[in-house]
């Protein structure tokens, strides 16, 4: 797409993520360096404001998302906020230097340097795909600490206590929170959330900022502003100069990076690791929203490049957003111009508004960081613990275990040793559970059929476009470990096939990453406009539970789920015959009423219907079977699809005009209700069925179970009951009609007399019952070839 043909969408796109960024973009640098004081906020907040403009602008431009907004994230910035708290304590920099901040400042920026040069060598090397093996409890250990932490951190400012007090102190001095301070933040958090509900049209953010700030102005009339706790500051707005490295080299510094280099070093790795990981997600998601696949590669090079710019600027880490993408996308953003925009809307907004940003009090962006901390808690987690987790799976409660010891680690000790921690999780659970492929077995409709015997003309039909239905047998357990290979598989196998059909029979556990992927691969092939079925899910009671826990199961069409495969084959089968058959009828309609009524020797109007020639040319044959069966092409539509006449089917080809009318009236019409028998087990074989409309089931019942099988169906233009008629002997299965069914019935009787009256007659019907026991057997060792061969 041209950087330029959505320039109206993309401005409005990039003014409502601009909006919603840049709250947070100032929150997250006031937390990053709150470890050296309060007197820095409005330093501090520009600090996240310069990784919103500069990474953002440049991820867009070389990125390989055309729709990805980036900038500050909340994982990244407790990675961040772990380096400057070591260095704020490290006896290598004096407390009492009045180059401290700059100094710090440097030093925390270099392993954003080193990030973006490692996120190049991902992209390089394509290692970006590694990033989507970390399995989806670690990821939430992490989102739920995350949302902790960002809450914690915030409850000081929101009561108007001193930010360098512990949370425990502030608490036993009650008489530090300043109440109006805190109802300032409360009526920030609530009209945060009121305008989600009920003021769509402008951001939450938005509204919760101009609310907040207000409330805080019109209390200051009454009051002492001191009473209502303190504004981020005067911010002077400066050309922001990319010096930040140059100033270390002029303090004469590098023996600190020096001392400082191997934690930055792993500091670095950690940011690209996490960067990546947010940034692919957030790619994702976004190819759900436009129904494109991003270019990994290029998306992890923009990131590189957008991360090592901001470093010079002395800035935070960035990664692409899923929120901030959402608000994009759905104000109309489409091209990377869009991110680009972003970027440029925020640095144009400090220029103009730097003042009055600093008079935003610090409750108020407290308020809106809280909401976003709430808005991080993983729902996976949530819905583990009110679906009582003592009577949960062993496997669903190791991986809450796994959550869990993330969040704790994270939260009590320290984000480095979290991450650390989390990423040994996920190797030990990878090489525990890894095996062999999940895909057994790979089949196409061509190859193999369901139990439903159909009319040679629609056998042919089924093999011509059997590539249409494509059938993986799966096996073992979907994890997160072969999850994305396996929707990658189907991906990538789809190709022209329309109809997708996964036979969990020997599944034997998924993860919620392997849940997600389903969900996925559901969504992707419905966007589509093609079909997922899946078979022996439901008689899966274990995974059908753990669906549901996963909340898969509320989005799948359930009427897409089937007790085996051969019933999703038929279904696949019935809908591709009714489409081509419908098809084919609006075609012959419109093609019929533009010819005239008279015997054309040499039709030219058909000359391009290849598909159509010889039904055409047979229409053409004489007059009076054009205008017979002219009415029944015209109107039939779908409901040809439903029925043959005895006349039209395979039993009698061959057969003259005379002895198809001798033929026909030794027939006896028949029709039977659904859930009627047509004849049991062990009733005489007296007579050959004609199956006209409906379809009827072979059903064998199973003694020790007590429950009828299913062997085969009968569709429209089959014959049924033959063996019974020529071997005379008792039927050997029951017959029940699965719909309303009309059958022609030849008895015992009327074929003996056929055979003593018009031998030729019976000649050629039993050559075309030899023909179809030929087509039957063919049918069946290709079937049996194709389950070997794959």
């Amino acid at each position: 797409m041209n950087l330029f043909s959505n320039i109206k969408g993309d401005i409005s796109g990039a003014l409502s993520a601009a909006i919603i960024t840049l709250p947070m973009c100032i929150g997250y640098g006031i937390i990053v360096f709150a470890p050296l004081g309060v007197e820095y906020a409005p330093q501090a907040a520009m600090t996240g404001i310069y990784s919103a403009v500069f990474a953002g602008f440049l991820a867009s431009f070389f990125g390989g998302n055309p729709i990805q907004i980036t900038g500050p994230k909340a994982l990244l910035m407790f990675v961040q906020l772990s380096v400057v708290e070591g260095l704020a304590k490290s006896p290598h920099i004096p407390a009492d230097s009045e180059y401290r901040y700059v100094v710090i400042v440097g030093l925390a920026s270099v392993p954003v340097f080193i990030a973006g040069v490692f996120q190049i060598v991902f992209a390089s090397l394509r290692l970006g795909n590694l990033t989507k093996y970390v399995p989806h409890p670690v990821v939430a250990g992490f989102t739920n600490a995350i949302g902790i932490l960002l809450i914690t951190r915030q409850i000081r400012p929101l009561l108007g206590a001193d930010t360098t007090a512990s949370l425990v102190s502030v608490m036993n001095q009650i008489t530090t929170i300043q109440p109006m301070t805190l109802l300032v933040g409360l009526i920030t958090l609530a009209a945060l959330y009121l305008s989600r509900h009920f003021i769509k049209v402008i951001p939450a953010s938005l509204t919760a900022l101009a609310v907040g700030t207000g409330m805080y102005y019109v209390l200051t009339i009454f009051m002492n502003p001191s009473s209502l706790g303190p504004i981020i500051g005067t911010i002077r707005f400066e050309w922001p100069r990319p010096d930040i490295f140059l100033q270390l080299c002029h303090m004469g510094c590098m023996n600190m990076i020096q001392i400082f280099l191997p934690d930055l070093i792993i500091t670095g790795l950690f940011i690209a690791l996490l960067s990546a990981m947010e940034t692919l997600l957030s790619s994702v998601t976004s190819d759900n929203l436009t129904g494109n696949r991003h270019n990994s590669k290029r998306e992890l090079f923009g990131q590189g490049i957008g991360n090592i710019v901001t470093s010079f600027f002395g800035s935070l880490a960035a990664a692409g957003s899923v929120p901030r993408t959402m608000a994009n996308f759905k104000a109309g953003g489409s091209t990377p111009l869009s991110g680009m925009m972003c970027g440029l809307f925020i640095f144009l907004i400090m220029m103009a508004m730097g003042p009055m940003v600093g008079k935003v009090p610090m409750t108020v962006i407290a308020g809106i960081l809280i909401a976003v901390g709430i808005s991080l808690f993983d729902k996976w987690t949530i819905n583990f613990i009110r679906n009582n987790p003592f009577k949960q799976r062993r496997d669903v409660l190791i991986n809450f275990l796994v959550t869990l010891i993330v969040t704790v680690v994270m939260v009590s000790v320290d984000t480095i040793l979290a991450v650390e921690i989390g990423m040994a999780t996920a190797s030990a659970l990878f090489v525990s559970k890894m095996g062999k492929s999940v895909i057994k077995r790979k089949y196409f409709g061509e190859q193999f059929h369901s139990k439903k015997m159909r009319s040679p003309e629609h056998s042919e039909i089924l093999i011509r476009n059997g590539r249409r239905i494509i059938v993986f047998e799966l096996q073992g357990p979907i994890f997160f470990g072969s999850a994305e290979n396996l929707a990658k598989d189907v991906e990538s196998a789809m190709g022209n096939a329309v109809y997708c059909i996964l036979d969990m029979k020997r599944v034997n556990e998924i993860d919620s990453t392997g849940a997600n992927i389903i969900l996925q691969i559901s969504k992707s092939i419905e966007k589509c406009g093609k079909y997922l079925l899946i078979s022996y899910l439901r008689e899966n009671g274990s995974l059908w539970e753990f669906l549901k826990v996963m909340d898969v199961v509320r989005n799948l069409d359930k009427e897409m789920v089937f007790p085996d495969t051969d019933r999703a084959l038929e279904w696949a089968e019935d809908h591709l015959l009714e489409y081509r058959e419908c098809r084919k009828n609006s075609y012959m309609s419109y093609f019929l009423s533009k010819i005239p009524f008279r015997r054309l020797s040499e039709p030219p109007e058909f000359a391009a219907l290849k598909e159509y020639k010889t039904l055409i040319w047979d229409v053409f044959l004489d007059d009076e079977k054009f205008g017979a069966q002219l009415p029944a092409v015209s109107e039939g539509g779908a409901g040809n699809c439903n029925g043959v006449r005895p006349e039209q089917m395979e039993i009698v080809k061959g057969f003259t005009p005379q002895e198809l009318a001798e033929f026909m009236q030794r027939l006896i019409r028949r029709t039977y209700k659904k859930g009627e028998a047509v004849f049991r087990e062990g009733d005489p074989g007296e007579d050959l069925f004609l199956l006209t409309k409906g379809s009827v089931s072979v059903k064998i019942q199973l003694k020790e179970s007590d429950r009828f099988k299913r062997l085969i169906t009968f569709s429209p233009g089959v014959i049924f009951g033959e063996v019974a008629l020529l071997d005379g002997k008792p039927r050997s299965a029951d017959v029940w009609a699965e719909e309303d069914a009309e059958v022609y019935r030849l008895s015992l009787n009327d074929f003996e007399l056929l055979r003593t009256e018009k031998p030729q007659v019976v000649i050629k019907l039993l050559l075309n019952i030899a023909k179809e026991f030929s087509r039957n057997l063919r049918r069946i060792s290709n079937e049996v070839r194709a389950l070997e061969d794959t």
